[in-house]
Parts: structure tokens; C-alpha cells; sequence
């Protein structure tokens, strides 16, 4: 078993403790459970009656893989089966130095063979550069939903998810479709730009 801990703000400390069964993560939040979790942590005790509900617990028998990203503090578990996969993370802030022992006592816990994958910035820009027009696109049909029925020219009643898209433009009305669409498309851009501007380096564990 190990545990490992991290401190946060002040009164704050947050622990993982790797086993057999898996990762249990979880933080208090006062100088008192502060000292009995870091008492804990210091003798090798089990943490999770300290943590109770606040903790995280992720077992390996569920765990499909383990993906950090190398350029930030990115912990990730895709838990389940490929088809109904979760995603899982484990907030660290910006202790990469934390996120990067967390991730080697993983390794050493598993016995799973690490592989890593460089994204350049084509390859980086697929994801959001997909999401972009589709946020490009489903802006451009809101507004013109929007503009549609403000003009009275809606003749047909919508079914099914059409339903909703139309609600939600008869909601918003022409300006609060063009400005909600435009901050969604400027949200994804950004995330774009930042992507291939600094294409991400992975590294996964998997069984």
C-alpha cells in the first residue's frame, strides 16, 4: 500500500492511497482532520474511515485504463465497458509533481505497461476542430430557427429533439441565439487554439 499527500489551501490537504483494490483519493478541510489525516497518511493507515463520503474509489477491476497528459496535471480513469466507458478525474490543481508520483505509484501498484502517444498539432486539432463546426453549425441553425419564428414563418410543429432545439430558440430569440451560439463557438475556439498550440503528450496504463 502506498499513500501519498499533497498540502492545498491553508487547513487543506488532500491524500491517495494506491492497494491491491485500488485508488482511494479524497481531501479535508480544517487543522484538526488535517493533522489525523496526515498522522494516517505518515504510518501507512487505511484513510477511507477519515475520508467517509468525500473520498474518491476507484477499483482496478473496473478501471479500462489511466491516462495523464504530460504538458499539464491531468489524471484520468475510463472506468466500465468501451461502449459505456466513464471518465473519472482526479483533481490535483497544478501539482504535477503529485499527479506524476500518484501516477508511477499506479504503475508500480498494476504491473500495467505504460505506452505514450505525441499529438502533433493536426492530429491534436481533430477533437475540437470537429466540435467547432458542429458548434459552428448548430449556432447557425438556432439562429436562423430563431429569426424563423420571431418572422412568424414557422409552419410545421417540430417532434422530438427537434422539439427542443426550436424551444430553445423560441427562448432566446434572435439576439440571445446569436449571442449564446457565439459564445459557445468562441469557448470551443479557444480550447482549439490552446490544443494545437500545445498538442498534448499521453501516457496510458492499461491492463
Amino acid at each position: 500500500m502506498t499513500t501519498l499527500y499533497r498540502d492545498g489551501h491553508p487547513m487543506e490537504v488532500h491524500a491517495a492511497q494506491v492497494d491491491a483494490d485500488g485508488l482511494l483519493y479524497g481531501g479535508l478541510h480544517n487543522n484538526e482532520s488535517r493533522a489525523i489525516l496526515l498522522d494516517a497518511a505518515g504510518n501507512a493507515e487505511p484513510i477511507l474511515p477519515l475520508l467517509g463520503d468525500k473520498a474518491k474509489v476507484i477499483g482496478w477491476h473496473e478501471t479500462r485504463k489511466v491516462r495523464i497528459n504530460r504538458k499539464n496535471a491531468s489524471l484520468t480513469f475510463y472506468t466500465g465497458e468501451k461502449k459505456s466507458s466513464k471518465k473519472v478525474s482526479i483533481d490535483v490543481g497544478k501539482d504535477v509533481d503529485f499527479r506524476n508520483r500518484l501516477f508511477d505509484a499506479i504503475q508500480a501498484q498494476t504491473g500495467w505497461a505504460p505506452s505514450e502517444k505525441a499529438h502533433n498539432p493536426i492530429t491534436a486539432a481533430l477533437a475540437p476542430g470537429f466540435w467547432l463546426a458542429l458548434s459552428g453549425a448548430f449556432g447557425w441553425f438556432l439562429v436562423d430557427i430563431a429569426r424563423t419564428q420571431a418572422a412568424g414563418g414557422q409552419t410545421a410543429s417540430p417532434s422530438g429533439r427537434a422539439r427542443l432545439l426550436y424551444s430553445l430558440a423560441d427562448l432566446l430569440g434572435p439576439t440571445g441565439s446569436m449571442i449564446a451560439s457565439g459564445l459557445v463557438f468562441v469557448l470551443v475556439l479557444i480550447w482549439f487554439l490552446r490544443r494545437v498550440a500545445n498538442p498534448p503528450v499521453f501516457v496510458t496504463l492499461k491492463p
